[in-house]
């Protein structure tokens, strides 16, 4: 073999190696990246009680899910979108919901008139929705009626809740 032969002979192994080492990174990050719940879009899920779930899956799709037949990625939709706040206990989950006109305009729901909101009552032992209450003093009085209890404070939803993971997996609703 000749000089130049040689030369080329190295150049493409070096090419070779330097190829398989980038590929080799590349795929290493993407696995550390995947591992770690990195989520580019934001989705959180946070379990409440009782096989229930409040999930963001867009800046206007914040809802409440609950799982169906004990199925961890099949979710039943009980109240969906544009929920800006929740609170719950070991029994209930209590949301504040915007009321919306036209879910075409909204792109987030922190640009909506908070005013205009509906409440509901969840009771997580027996599946029974009570509401929408467009006034909080009729939300209040159903609590008492069902002797729910300490709820906590209001958790917003944006920003996302500290105890919540994000998501990577692919959730089905019905």
């Amino acid at each position: 073999m000749n000089g130049q032969q040689t030369t080329q002979h190295r150049v493409v192994a070096i090419a070779v190696v330097a190829a398989a080492l980038g590929f080799l990174i590349f795929g290493s990050s993407c696995s550390l990246i995947m591992s770690s719940n990195w989520n580019p879009r934001g989705d959180w899920e946070l379990p409440l009680c009782n096989g229930y779930y409040i999930f963001r899956t867009s800046s206007r799709n914040i809802c409440v899910v609950h799982e169906r037949d004990n199925y961890k990625d099949l979710f039943e939709n009980v109240i969906d979108a544009y929920i800006t706040c929740f609170q719950y206990n070991s029994r209930y989950i209590a949301v504040r919901r915007l009321v919306v006109a036209d879910r075409a305009l909204l792109d987030d729901i922190q640009s909506v008139d908070t005013e205009a909101a509906d409440y509901y009552l969840i009771d997580a032992e027996t599946d029974t929705i009570y509401g929408p209450f467009a006034e909080k003093e009729d939300f209040e009085r159903a609590c008492k009626e069902q002797n729910v209890g300490d709820l906590g404070e209001w958790i917003p939803t944006v920003p996302a809740p500290r105890a919540r993971s994000f998501r990577n997996r692919q959730i089905w609703t019905c």
